[in-house]
């Protein structure tokens, strides 16, 4: 763990996937995979930090109450030696295990993410170079994370994996 408010284990872990990328035997970046199955009440780690926050009511055009959906998080890229050169495809990598359909739950078709004004323009565009749609919704005033507030304005990124067959639709 860190004393970060990202390190270390919390509850989330036990029902999360966690993904880390290696080069040349050395840990370059991770993320974590939540999962909540469909039917079930419990929060994703977004819906904790943000006391209030709804999923389903944020995005009522998804059959959230029937369907699985996840949440990736705790996205870390790093480098200990040297500065990643401007053209490193770890991120995209990441994404790519993330999306594709060798990600570790193939059935889930929605994922989420809650991210700030960067961290939305990287995904958003990891998103389009992998074939998934990105629509984002700006947490009202009241839903800021207060323990991130000097990471700026937060928004809620759903994800939509398409290239399944059986009908899901956005």
């Amino acid at each position: 763990g860190t004393d970060s408010p990202f390190g270390g284990k919390d509850e989330f872990d036990a029902q999360s996937h966690i993904v880390i990328a290696t080069e040349g035997g050395r840990c370059v970046g991770g993320f974590r995979m939540t999962v909540r199955e469909a039917g079930q009440k419990t929060p994703l780690p977004m819906e904790k930090d943000c006391p209030g926050l709804d999923l389903a009511a944020l995005f009522p055009e998804l059959p959230l109450a029937t369907s699985a959906c996840g949440e990736f998080s705790r996205m870390v890229i790093g480098s200990f030696e040297r500065p990643f050169s401007f053209t490193n495809t770890i991120a995209e990598r990441l994404c790519g295990f993330l999306w594709g359909m060798q990600r570790p739950r193939p059935d889930l078709q929605y994922m989420f993410s809650l991210s700030n004004l960067p961290r939305q323009r990287l995904y958003r565009a990891l998103a389009r170079i992998n074939g998934v749609d990105c629509f984002e919704r700006q947490l009202p005033e009241r839903l800021q994370p207060v323990h991130l507030s000097s990471s700026g304005k937060f928004s809620v990124q759903a994800y939509f994996v398409s290239g399944r067959d059986d009908g899901a639709k956005w």
